[in-house]
């Protein structure tokens, strides 16, 4: 058992840890975890802390192997159950992960990056798919850094534009299918339906209870200017292409 006074315990240093710490009545807490638990605990997939956990108890310093004492404890969460401090860090305490952590997670977001832009865009030349490859070297080109606390789609879709000084890529258009009730079905709806599309054709199927369809090529950027213009007609619109691109993939060399 711990001495409880605060001295170095011999606790190796720990690799592949996340370090989750939290500062609370002027005491600086940490307590050393997998790095793939933690998120798995604070959405209550995992529940043992002997799983989350890759040294036991509350340290001041991880690194140092200094675990805190039952008096820093108690002054600063008003108890001295371990088990309990560990569940108040974990729930509201900053991760901490390692450098080859940190640098492991940079570089699956970089490619998950570039494949949510290899999905929703096409070569602006050919309307071909542009390889996930092709993307991650203009993302180099262009010294792309991740930022590690926006997620992957916000990223991805803000880069698009930047890319266009290596690559010839642009959004790829969706292909939507709109139906209305027959009463709404006007000739003014269809009109103004065709101005905000590349193109709309009536479309046989129109879903139960609709007398009117149309499938609508789009630019993504469209989709809600559509749903606003059909919602007042209850009306619905379902995306039929999320991207909508020739066969075949670009040269990648």
């Amino acid at each position: 058992m711990p001495s409880g006074k605060g001295e170095p315990q011999g606790v190796k240093l720990l690799t592949n840890v996340a370090i989750v710490r939290l500062k609370r009545g002027g005491a600086k807490v940490e307590i050393a975890c997998y790095p793939n638990k933690v998120e798995a605990w604070r959405r209550g997939l995992e529940k043992d802390l002997d799983e989350v956990l890759q040294a036991d108890g509350v340290f001041t310093n991880v690194e140092q192997g200094v675990r805190a004492s039952k008096k820093v404890l108690q002054k600063a969460f008003k108890t001295s159950d371990a088990d309990e401090v560990i569940r108040i860090v974990l729930k509201e305490g900053e991760i901490q992960i390692s450098g080859l952590e940190r640098d492991q997670a940079g570089e699956a977001k970089f490619k998950e990056i570039a494949t949510i832009i290899a999905e929703k865009c096409v070569d602006s030349t050919t309307n071909r798919a542009i390889p996930v490859s092709q993307i991650e070297r203009a993302m180099k080109a262009i010294h792309y850094n991740v930022v590690p606390k926006q997620n992957a789609k916000q990223q991805a879709l803000r880069l698009i534009a930047a890319l266009q000084s290596e690559l010839p890529i642009e959004r790829a258009k969706m292909g939507v299918r709109v139906s209305v009730a027959a009463a709404n079905a006007t000739d003014e709806l269809a009109e103004a339906l065709g101005k905000l599309s590349v193109e709309a054709t009536p479309d046989e199927y129109g879903g139960e209870g609709a007398a009117a369809a149309w499938y609508c090529v789009i630019d993504s950027s469209r989709y809600r200017d559509i749903g606003a213009l059909v919602q007042p007609a209850n009306g619905t619109i379902e995306v039929v292409d999320p991207a909508i691109r020739e066969d075949g993939t670009e040269d990648t060399r």
